[in-house]
């Protein structure tokens, strides 16, 4: 029994250094999967292949000696049986042949030993197991007696009366055996109608604020009351079903797009479409209604002036372009504004806050098709950042697994810079020569890098839009639709017309046609109750002023 002994220490041993070899490893890998994106930018694969192998060879060497001693088990236990078997034989004939022991008796101690030997080596065996799985069980007691873990506990009672009061007293929470505090001395009351910010670096404690709400921490020190009783007072269910809350973190569960909307609701109740929408509606509104400034210069024709302040814009006139890079320059570094289009001169795209912005079209398109995606998406380019965020927006979709393939991409141009850029089989874009164009939004003949690869990586194509064609298309436009639409906006439609004639586009193909700008038929109705433009110099207190005065928007 002390050899039995013996192995079933080495098992537990090696059992629990495999476990937390596993533990590690598998650590590791959703570590280096959930960073895959940080990986590749410091082009750190070398490195990070090279941890992993240390890992999976300390696994490897761990199982090989579990293994040795797991298969040395049982020749050894056989061998020591052997031997006993031998010397009881050994034993028992000197004492038949001595006459002390009948041949009889000496053959029914040797039937029951053989009996013994089977049992024997299935307990062997089982030992093995039980050894491996002692090991693993230690692992999960370990967690299960640490005494940091409690189980939640709330109170008896249900918020079922409307919002009145929330209020922090002094309140200080520590992390675990931390002696700083995160949150100290808290001090706080919001009430109904109320609207609160908390704003500070990372690290100063708003998230662990916000957590205490939900009660997924407790504080050690104060109290937090909800319409003035405890929150403690509470149950947790319902506390928390009455606190709409927005993670940092985004996750989607392995679900329909409609069961992750709807989730956490009675799952004894029938899905509400209806409901699912509305919700759906109201969080895109409340992304896309954020206040909209637009800065623009003096020679942009009134239609545009006044189309882009019946969409709900905040417009000013500055005196030049560079006075209009200076003020959106200062809004995005002093006031916090997020830029949608490019503040840098020269011009290369837009900043990655417009682009996101831009992905909002793929994913309306996306719902407004019942789920599917056209084959083509034709677009109105300048450095072409909308073409760019429509297809990072199409990118995003394939990777979650809501659609197949990404529709084909064409950029409707006026002076050829992405078309020749493809043409010449160049990764950098090719500036192009430009004139005046009645286009004006889209009149450049630069084009940005990532502009080019999305055409090129989508399988699309590039075309021109010329001033006689345009015009054309406005007219016919007008006539056959009755809607007015500005010159670089039907250059989508231009391109789309010539696409077709070469058969580049089939018939038969699904198209979306995006127009920057239509609608506005009678821009001089409209004038009459949208207000003056303000013409502003490039100063924050001239901004603020007239923000103020035309649009009634305190900044």
């Amino acid at each position: 029994m002390r050899k039995l002994s013996l192995f079933s220490r080495a098992l537990r041993r090696y059992g629990r250094k495999n476990a937390e070899v596993n533990a590690s490893i598998s650590s590791m890998l959703q570590e280096l999967l959930s960073g895959i994106r940080v990986i590749k930018a410091f082009a750190t694969e070398k490195e990070e292949t090279d941890r992993f192998n240390k890992e999976n060879a300390k696994i490897i060497r761990i199982n090989f000696r579990q293994s040795c001693v797991s298969e040395l088990s049982s020749p050894v236990m056989e061998f020591i049986g052997a031997l006993g078997i031998g010397l009881v034989i050994w034993y028992g004939g000197r004492e038949v042949v001595q006459g002390n022991m009948t041949p009889g008796t000496f053959f029914a101690f040797m039937g029951a030993l053989a009996m013994l030997y089977s049992p024997f080596k299935t307990l062997n065996g089982a030992n093995m197991n039980v050894q491996n799985a002692l090991a693993g069980a230690e692992r999960v007691f370990a967690i299960l007696d640490d005494p940091a873990l409690k189980t939640e506990k709330g109170g008896g009672l249900d918020v079922n009366e409307p919002f009145r009061e929330l209020a922090f007293r002094n309140v200080t929470l520590r992390y675990g055996d931390e002696s700083v505090p995160a949150l100290r001395g808290i001090t706080l009351t919001v009430r109904s109608g109320e609207r609160i910010a908390f704003v500070g670096p990372s690290g100063a404690g708003k998230t662990t604020l916000v957590n205490l709400i939900p009660r997924f921490y407790v504080p050690q020190e104060g109290e937090i009351t909800l319409n003035g009783r405890p929150l403690g007072d509470y149950s947790l269910a319902s506390l928390r079903r009455s606190v709409a809350m927005v993670s940092q973190d985004a996750f989607l569960f392995d679900t329909t797009i409609a069961e992750n909307i709807a989730y956490g609701r009675d799952p004894a109740l029938p899905l509400d479409m209806e409901r699912v929408r509305r919700a759906a509606a109201a969080a895109y509104a409340a992304v896309a209604g954020l206040p909209c400034v637009i800065f623009t210069t003096s020679n942009v024709s009134p239609s545009m002036k006044t189309l882009m302040q019946a969409y709900g814009a905040s417009v000013f006139v500055t005196p030049s372009m560079a006075d209009r890079g200076v003020i959106m320059e200062k809004l995005v570094r002093e006031l916090d504004f997020v830029p949608a289009s490019g503040v840098m001169s020269p011009p290369i795209g837009s900043s990655c806050f417009g682009i996101d912005a831009y992905k909002s079209i793929a994913f309306e398109v996306f719902e407004q098709m019942g789920g599917q995606v056209p084959d083509w998406f034709v677009v109105p380019i300048s450095y072409g950042d909308t073409l760019y965020g429509i297809y990072k927006g199409m990118c995003d979709l394939k990777e979650m697994g809501y659609i197949e393939k990404v529709p084909k991409f064409a950029a409707a141009e006026v002076f050829h810079a992405v078309e020749n850029t493809i043409k010449a089989g160049s990764s950098d874009p090719i500036p192009q020569p430009s004139e005046p164009s009645i286009q004006t939004s889209i009149a450049t003949g630069f084009c940005a890098y990532h502009t080019v690869q999305a055409v090129k990586d989508s399988g699309g194509a590039a075309r021109s839009s010329h001033d006689p064609e345009a015009l054309k298309m406005q007219q016919r436009l007008a006539k056959t639709e009755g809607v007015f639409g500005e010159s670089a906006s039907v250059a989508s439609l231009v391109v789309l017309e010539k696409l077709l004639k070469e058969g580049v586009v089939r018939p038969d193909e699904k198209v979306v046609v995006l127009m920057t700008s239509t609608g506005v038929k009678t821009p001089e109705v409209t004038d009459m109750w949208v207000p003056e433009i303000p013409c502003i110099q490039p100063t924050l207190a001239d901004f603020r002023n007239a923000m103020e005065s035309s649009y009634g928007i305190k900044i």
